[in-house]
């Protein structure tokens, strides 16, 4: 549910699927000769498990829309502060020790509607990591259902709705690291304090 990939050709003898949401995933394939003949459906299910120590997934119920995943280094940090706040204008903001495996990635960044986004952490290190969603843009859209999924190593630890409209910003909650919780927010909705990092 909520993903917008296809095959990427359905017609040769092979091709690929990218899977942009973590969870079980079923394929089917059913084939035809040339006289219109088909085949029994054969299905097969995959798991997509998160590698990532940390996997944060953004979907959302409008087409033509953009919403914005941030997640921020630590709760001081504010609406695109730079380096303390991934999103899609700090992809891959350089945090804590030296190297990379403790820094945040912006992985996938859709501004046509329903997402995914997601933003990975390889080995986080100790600290409180704040998650916030931003109506960017409707285009016209209106009010949005905005989800969003937190993994940790691999499992599913927390699935979060709102309702959202644009240009305001929903503080999803706060992951804190090594425990992996994920404390929600109960706060209501807000204007975003700045539009863009531009």
């Amino acid at each position: 549910t909520g993903s917008t990939t296809s095959l990427d050709d359905t017609s040769s003898d092979t091709s690929s699927l990218f899977l942009d949401l973590a969870g079980e995933w079923e394929v089917q394939l059913q084939v035809w000769n040339e006289i219109g003949l088909g085949s029994a459906p054969v299905k097969y299910n995959v798991d997509a498990i998160p590698e990532d120590r940390i996997h944060i997934e953004l979907i959302w119920d409008t087409q033509n829309s953009d919403l914005d995943l941030h997640l921020a280094e630590t709760p001081s940090v504010e609406f695109f502060d730079m380096p303390g706040d991934c999103s899609y204008c700090n992809p891959t903001p350089s945090w804590g020790a030296s190297g990379s495996s403790d820094d945040p990635r912006l992985d996938l960044d859709d501004i046509m509607g329903f997402g995914p986004e997601n933003i990975n952490i390889d080995e986080p290190y100790s600290g409180e990591y704040p998650i916030r969603v931003h109506y960017f843009e409707d285009h016209g859209a209106g009010s949005t259902t905005a989800t969003v999924k937190v993994y940790i190593d691999g499992e599913l630890s927390e699935q979060l709705s709102n309702v959202i409209g644009r240009d305001e910003v929903w503080d999803v909650g706060n992951v804190l690291w090594p425990s992996g919780l994920v404390a929600e927010e109960n706060t209501s909705n807000y204007t975003a304090p700045a539009r863009s990092c531009f």
